[in-house]
């Protein structure tokens, strides 16, 4: 038998072993997108849920460290991110989207967080915290 020879079927078979032998080994991420004013930016006009898609933007690995750290800050079951207050969040003043597995997060200027129909606020040192860590990550220096 010769695999590169005139046998057609023979090298397709091949090739096509060798193609999904090579995808066995890789493992799936799923990346996500992640858009963001700092907080303490005013702009002159109204920023919603489709203009913060024009501010800085960027893909994020579910692996990656800033991926589970903003998982963790805007996770609402951990109790300990939120205030007790009621809150309600500004259409108009979107500074962060953040599409995750657990759904799409947007957080207003004042830390009020929307994921689907809920709304809740960020404690301040958490709002602050996330801030830090974007700040670093989209390059914004004061």
């Amino acid at each position: 038998m010769i695999w590169f020879g005139g046998d057609k079927f023979m090298k397709c078979v091949f090739l096509a072993l060798i193609v999904l032998l090579n995808g066995c080994g890789t493992v799936q991420h799923d990346e996500t997108m992640l858009c963001y004013m700092p907080f303490d930016r005013e702009s002159f006009g109204p920023i919603d849920k489709k203009l913060i898609e024009k501010t800085k933007c960027a893909g994020v690995d579910d692996t990656d460290i800033l991926y589970k750290k903003l998982s963790e800050y805007l996770d609402r079951q951990n109790q300990g991110n939120i205030e007790s207050a009621p809150s309600r969040f500004d259409e108009k003043r979107v500074r962060l989207k953040f599409a995750s597995k657990s759904g799409i997060y947007y957080v207003d200027a004042d830390g009020v967080v929307e994921l689907g129909t809920v709304q809740y606020r960020l404690r301040d040192d958490n709002k602050k915290a996330i801030s830090e860590i974007l700040a670093s990550a989209f390059d914004y220096h004061d």
